[in-house]
């Protein structure tokens, strides 16, 4: 006895079972693409990494004066960093490829440069090291003034060819002038500083008004001159140049050395010492005794 198949029933069979391919062969491309698109996510990353030791290690050969003059290429791939290019000496090729190492660590360091004693210097990179050393220079002279409490909020620009500095800009009086330059000079690698920096004082400085300001300042500048005290815990008042220190010391022999100063700077009248020692062992010990 046969039984009839129901054509209805048959259609729905086959459109469920098409459906359910249809269903698979879609998961199966979107798995495909999550899996390509995480590839390749893990690929601009490590690209990304790979740049940045590339340009580290670049500015570290670039901060050797002895290196940064030759033109070396840096290939960094995986956890391998390569050197390549030529250098005139050994010694240049070992110290190039030790920058590298402390920079890229713990990376390897591969150090394919080749020792050509006749190589020259590269002069566009010899010229920017030269512009990188005057910049250094005078990002160190600007924190100087920075520091000191005279000269941090003046309008004072510096620039540096070579050794030579020049500074910029106006200041308040003559005394302002010459203790900029001397914090210039006293900055590593300045060799002369030419100071075209303009005096320009107040009214009130011209008319007289605030003399005892302007002589405390000339003092708080003679006093962080000698590169002994710590300015910021000192006070310094002046009166018709009646001039009285207070704050704190390291020792009464500091104490006297700032009377002595402040008394042999121009226009100072009379100095009442009441600087205190913030702590003296050797002298507690001796008043005991």
């Amino acid at each position: 006895m046969s039984r009839e198949v129901d054509p209805t029933a048959a259609r729905r069979g086959g459109t469920l079972v098409l459906f359910a391919l249809i269903l698979v062969g879609a998961l199966g491309i979107f798995r495909w693409r999550l899996v390509h698109l995480g590839g390749k996510f893990r690929e601009a990353r490590e690209t990304a990494a790979a740049a940045v030791t590339t340009a580290r290690v670049k500015a570290a050969l670039m901060s050797s004066s002895r290196v940064s003059a030759f033109d070396i290429e840096i290939d960094t791939e995986g956890a391998v960093v390569t050197l390549k290019g030529q250098v005139p000496a050994n010694e240049i090729r070992g110290l190039a490829a030790a920058i590298a190492e402390d920079v890229a660590s713990p990376m390897e360091v591969r150090n394919e440069l080749a020792v050509v004693p006749g190589v020259r210097p590269d002069s566009e990179l010899e010229e920017l090291r030269r512009r990188l050393g005057e910049l250094k220079i005078e990002t160190s002279v600007l924190a100087a003034l920075a520091k000191h409490p005279g000269h941090g909020k003046k309008d004072i620009r510096v620039g540096v060819t070579g050794e030579r500095d020049t500074l910029r800009g106006s200041v308040d009086d003559r005394e302002d002038k010459l203790g900029a330059k001397r914090l210039a000079l006293a900055t590593e690698g300045v060799g002369a500083v030419v100071s075209d920096l303009v005096v320009h004082e107040s009214k009130e400085l011209v008319d007289g008004r605030d003399g005892d300001e302007r002589l405390a300042r000339r003092l708080e500048s003679a006093l962080f001159a000698s590169e002994v005290f710590d300015v910021e815990n000192m006070e310094i008042g002046v009166d018709a140049g009646r001039v009285t220190l207070a704050g704190m010391v390291r020792s009464r022999a500091e104490a006297l050395l700032a009377e002595r100063i402040v008394r042999d700077v121009d226009d100072v009248r009379e100095v009442t010492n009441a600087l205190e020692v913030a702590a003296d062992p050797v002298m507690s010990d001796a008043g005991r005794r």
